[in-house]
């Protein structure tokens, strides 16, 4: 249920859209993963009932997906959610 990569340079979107897609989580920490894209984001949320994410400085999520995450009534799991530095 619970997965952290912070600044973890090697993680790549292929992997984690493989972890979004098999394994039910709920506590996300991405932190630093600089490499990642709006596509691990996407997969993250659409394959798991999320209540905890960070994706602090990810330089590639751009602001449409940042934007798609703010509307909290989208998801109502969603006790905390960082964007910081995006």
């Amino acid at each position: 249920k619970r997965v952290e990569f912070y600044w973890n340079c090697r993680l790549t979107d292929p992997c984690v859209k493989k972890l979004a897609k098999n394994c039910p989580l709920t506590y996300v920490n991405l932190s630093g993963c600089k490499y990642l894209s709006d596509s691990s984001i996407v997969e993250l949320i659409a394959h798991n009932q999320l209540e905890h994410l960070n994706i602090t400085r990810l330089p590639k999520v751009t602001a449409k997906t940042l934007e798609t995450l703010a509307k909290s009534s989208s998801y109502p799991n969603m006790t905390y959610l960082n964007l910081y530095a995006n």
